[in-house]
Order: structure tokens, then sequence, then C-alpha cells
């Protein structure tokens, strides 16, 4: 995990939208569906983050939720691995 300087951040040094992603690919991780390494990140483990969000203690509805996938995407963005959303736009805006 990176931080703004691209140094590695211990996971308490995490903000809390960064800590709820990070449990989510541990808790979710599998070989059919992989989520580790963290990055890149793929639109499909953003949205399996949203739909697990709501399950996992992120309360507020969808306005709470992208909070949270913003917070992801932006943190994939800042590790040099751009936007996930951005990868297939039509499918982002729909869901």
């Amino acid at each position: 995990m990176l931080g703004i300087d691209g140094k590695p951040l211990a996971y308490d040094e995490l903000d809390y939208a960064r800590k709820k992603y990070v449990q989510f690919c541990l808790a979710e991780h599998n070989e059919d569906l992989p989520l580790l390494p963290v990055f890149p990140m793929r639109l499909a483990s953003l949205l399996r983050f949203a739909w697990w969000c709501q399950d996992h203690g992120v309360e507020g509805g969808m306005s709470s939720i992208r909070n949270y996938t913003s917070a992801a995407a932006t943190w994939s963005q800042m590790a040099g691995f751009g936007d996930p959303r951005q990868t297939e736009e039509w499918v982002w805006k729909r869901f």
C-alpha cells in the first residue's frame, strides 16, 4: 500500500476508507475472483467492493458507498494505475 509520496504505508497509517478496501480484499480474495495484489484495481473489484460495503458497516446508502469507492479509485490513481471507473465508463454510470 502506497502513500501520496509513493512510499509504503503500514495498515494503521491508512485512512478509514482505504482500510475498508483492504479489509474487503483480504476477506473476499479467492482464486476465481482475485483481489490481491490490491493494485492494479479492476472495475469488477470496485463494483464488488460497493456491494460488499452494504453488508459491512457502511451506512448512509449509495452516497456513503460512493465516498468509499471514490476513495479507492483515487488511491489507485495515486499509485499510478489509473481510475478503474474510466475503463468501462458505461458500466460505471449504470451502476
